[in-house]
């Protein structure tokens, strides 16, 4: 599967874009590689190792996502943070 992107960049399935990476308008980010920089470009193969880690990882980002809904949630309804 591929994913177009908001801003006009293709993504093939198994594909790890590091944090702070930025993709360029028309770039396709081929499957199997962890893709990294400004622009991003592939840094190494994905191997089993990092598909575990990515694995093991994405549910403690979905935890730090729910916690920050809450915590903005709260800012909002009394103009102060928690």
């Amino acid at each position: 599967a591929t994913t177009l992107a908001a801003h006009r960049w293709l993504a093939e399935s198994d594909v790890l874009l590091a944090a702070g990476a930025q993709t360029e308008p028309g770039q396709l980010l081929e499957s199997g590689w962890l893709w990294a920089g400004q622009p991003a470009r592939r840094i190494t193969p994905l191997n089993q190792a990092k598909r575990t880690m990515m694995a093991q990882i994405i549910p403690i980002y979905c935890l730090y996502t729910r916690h920050f809904k809450q915590s903005q949630k709260a800012f909002g309804k009394s103009g102060t943070a928690p």
